[in-house]
């Protein structure tokens, strides 16, 4: 399927998992490009990720992480293996606090490691760590590592990742940090939004619409805004003015606070078919039951789509439709803009979709304020 006219960056990222070289390999029109997650990549374990979207000639964005590192005890932190192998990890003195990165030469260096793991990559992201408040000394690292980036690598299209714990979002830290995140990137550079938490089944209208205000504020200050892992809730920050987004198909549906797992349920999440028409995800057995009453919505294959009936073998028939479903969605919601969809969703039967109605309208009426 091919992009929407005037549109020259990917607007939907899948974001993958471990081992999903397959998903690169058999994917066709399901995605613009895809996120590789750093620690999932790193030799001597694993590797084919990268190759895999090169050999593609699929558009790809690196996720260094960084953001996890604070959280590692040490080097020999076997609960964060994965971190610690990656040349990232193997550049970082541990335990890491800000005052360690204050030196110039170890930022110099953590930099630098950054750098050569997104060669070839749409945009290359300096090294970053969630953000919780102003006076937070995680911020003034991020903005000496966007600094030092454009310093190390002046012709890689730098762009920046701004990870926000979701308590300050709501309480309106974003719009103070777009003018900060605007002095030290140029005027149409890219800015990737993660916030901790942002389950769509789980915020009111009310914190919803003050996501989309945060995204709003950075796409005022200049910046083009991909959002990260906002769930259901991409769809209508697309509406709402982001650029593109970032998605995985199961953990990576959202950003957590912390790397630690503190809830068993978590790398269970069960993969399941997504209904791009309701933008929300659906059990496998509703979506077969739907199937046979002819109310299945998947445009790729109307009569009869292979992600229903797909066996853990066969996951990746899951992930694809999802893909391409999410991918629909957000090319809907970009083509009718917030307006359009406050009317399509306004009186909808979903309470989810009159939700995302009720947030867009709030968004609006807040940025006119201003």
């Amino acid at each position: 399927m091919a992009l929407l006219p005037d549109r020259t960056e990917p607007l939907f990222l899948t974001r993958l998992e471990h081992n999903e070289h397959k998903f690169i390999e058999r994917c066709d029109g399901d995605t613009d490009g895809v996120v590789i997650n750093l620690r999932f990549d790193s030799p001597p374990k694993h590797g084919r990720l990268k190759r895999a979207a090169i050999e593609k000639r699929l558009p790809f964005l690196v996720d260094i992480e960084t953001w996890r590192l604070p959280f590692l005890t040490g080097p020999e932190d076997e609960e964060f293996l994965g971190d610690i192998e990656t040349p990232i990890g193997n550049a970082t003195p541990l335990p890491l606090r800000p005052e360690s990165l204050k030196d110039s030469a170890v930022l110099a260096g953590l930099v630098r490691a950054a750098a050569q793991v997104q060669v070839g990559a749409l945009y290359t992201f300096a090294p970053y760590f969630l953000v919780a408040s102003l006076d937070d000394p995680w911020l003034e690292i991020n903005l000496l590592a966007l600094a030092e980036m454009r310093r190390i690598a002046p012709r890689q299209p730098l762009a920046a990742w701004l990870y926000v714990d979701f308590e300050a979002m709501s309480k309106g830290l974003v719009p103070h940090l777009a003018e900060r995140y605007r002095r030290e990137l140029p005027l149409g550079s890219v800015i990737v939004l993660t916030v901790s938490d942002i389950r769509a089944g789980e915020r009111t209208p009310e914190e919803i619409a003050t996501y989309l205000r945060a995204i709003d504020s950075l796409r005022v200050s200049g910046l083009h805004v991909i959002a990260d892992r906002a769930s259901e809730i991409s769809v209508a920050a697309i509406a709402g003015g982001a650029a593109g987004c970032m998605l995985g198909n199961r953990i990576y549906r959202t950003a957590p606070a912390s790397p630690i797992w503190d809830n068993p349920f978590n790398p269970a999440i069960k993969l399941r078919y997504f209904d791009g028409e309701g933008v929300r995800k659906v059990d496998r057995e509703t979506a077969k039951a739907r199937g046979k009453r002819g109310k299945l919505g998947c445009r790729h294959a109307p009569q009869d789509c292979g992600a229903i009936n797909a066996d853990k073998r066969h996951n990746i028939l899951v992930r694809l439709h999802a893909s391409h479903e999410m991918r629909d969605a957000l090319r809907r919601a970009e083509r009718l803009g917030g307006v359009g969809l406050q009317r399509l969703w306004g009186e909808a039967s979903l309470k989810q979709l009159r939700e995302f109605a009720q947030a867009l309208a709030l968004a609006e009426a807040r940025s006119q304020e201003a």
